[in-house]
């Protein structure tokens, strides 16, 4: 509304992240090299089991964040003593504004210094 214009958002509020995934795993998945479509189904399973229930327009920020830290956490795997096995913040896949060590400048190449 501040630009003047209105977005209909009627279709992202009716859809869940679960039924998003599903439609993903179904339509695109199918186009890509085995191993890809394995890799998908996976992370598309974990999404589903921790943001499956919200709706496209119910996810914020801090929800986000949430799953995020609790997957760098380990909290869903255990060691044998019971304990949460840590994960590196690039085993979980995310944009790299959420892991602030990607988004950190990268070194001049050698012709750069030159």
């Amino acid at each position: 509304m501040v630009r003047g214009t209105y977005i209909q958002r009627a279709t992202a509020d009716r859809m869940t992240v679960e039924s998003a995934a599903d439609r993903y795993i179904k339509e695109v998945t199918p186009t890509k090299r085995s191993p890809t479509q394995e890799g998908e189904q996976h992370r598309a399973e974990i999404l589903k089991n921790h943001l499956g229930k919200y709706s496209l327009t119910a996810l914020t920020p801090e929800i986000i964040a949430k799953f995020r830290d609790e997957r760098l956490a380990g909290t869903d795997r255990k060691n044998d003593k019971g304990e949460p096995i840590p994960r590196r913040c690039s085993s979980i896949h995310r944009p790299a504004t959420l892991c602030g060590h990607r988004s950190s400048p990268t070194p001049k190449s050698k012709n750069e210094n030159q």
